[in-house]
């Protein structure tokens, strides 16, 4: 039942009870007290006995055939006759009084026992009360976290969209290398969308060099630092299918020992470099990357190969 007409079934009740009280009290006989002893007794005697300033006849003298006749006294029977009128006129206004405190006995039993019941139903509107807030609680609960979810899912959604239709920028080598004794070592590189969508603004900033092996990614750093790029860099777009080709070159010949290192596997020629740009959304992304030449396959293949270390996508 709803809360706002259990409270208005509660006040028609507290009425109700009010007007039984009321009524009660106006319809109830007024009692009567009952005549105290000495005023009962009082009236008894003087209707038993002769009052002392009323005339009285003369009393008879005794003497036959002279004078009234003598005044016959109150018998016994008409003495307790009026004792009992007494006594019922007593016991009337008892039983009077009697009835309306009965009555107003059960009125008040009445009243009491509709209290009570006023009582039992506030303590179960309370209780339906209190269930209700609980069961509103815990469904306010389950719809938060439905909202919960449903943003979630809304994220994913959005975030599953965004990976399917942003653009990917991968970095890959030629077979076309320069690695040769008295030259330039040149890289051809190329830059190729992967996505579904354009690569905005893309620049890159690149590093090659030659160092003994092993030469770990920590120690390049080290050494000269992450590869950045600055805001003077010229920024190009790149679209899927179409690749963009940018060789690299070294500052510095390669001498006889070095080639031999580097054909031996004791040394490597190191192309490192990070190339950021913006997609459709206009979130930054970037991609690093990191190849090596060494060994007797690269220089059978004449393609670098991609190092362990120092490579990914954001």
């Amino acid at each position: 039942m709803p809360l706002g007409d259990r409270l208005h079934r509660l006040a028609v009740r507290g009425c109700l009870i009010a007007v039984i009280a009321i009524g009660g009290a106006a319809l109830s006989p007024v009692s009567q007290p009952s005549p105290p002893a000495e005023r009962l007794e009082e009236q008894r005697h003087n209707t038993s006995e002769p009052d002392e300033r009323a005339p009285q006849q003369p009393k008879d003298v005794g003497i036959a055939g002279v004078g009234a006749p003598a005044t016959k006294p109150a018998s016994e029977g008409e003495s307790r006759k009026s004792e009992n009128e007494w006594a019922q006129y007593a016991a009337y206004f008892k039983k009077e009084d009697s009835i309306a405190q009965w009555l107003m006995m059960l009125a008040s039993l009445a009243a009491t026992g509709i209290s009570l019941w006023a009582v039992c139903l506030l303590r179960d509107t309370l209780k339906a009360t209190r269930h209700t807030i609980r069961v509103a609680a815990r469904a306010n609960e389950v719809a938060t976290a439905a909202n919960k979810a449903a943003y979630a899912s809304v994220a994913v959604t959005q975030d599953t969209a965004i990976r399917q239709l942003r653009a990917y920028i991968v970095v890959e080598t030629a077979s076309d290398g320069v690695v040769e004794v008295g030259q330039h070592v040149r890289v051809p590189m190329k830059l190729r969308n992967l996505g579904q969508t354009p690569a905005k603004n893309a620049a890159i900033a690149s590093n090659l060099i030659v160092r003994g092996l092993p030469y770990p990614l920590a120690r390049q750093h080290q050494e000269a630092g992450p590869e950045t790029v600055s805001d003077g860099r010229p920024r190009l777009s790149i679209y899927p299918g179409l690749d963009q080709v940018s060789p690299r070159e070294s500052d510095f010949i390669l001498e006889k020992k070095t080639f031999d290192a580097i054909r031996n596997g004791m040394a490597a020629v190191f192309l490192s470099g990070i190339v950021i740009y913006d997609d459709i959304y206009d979130q930054e992304r970037e991609t690093r990357f990191r190849f090596e030449f060494s060994g007797e396959e690269c220089f059978q293949t004449g393609r670098m190969r991609v190092s362990r270390e120092g490579n990914g996508v954001t």
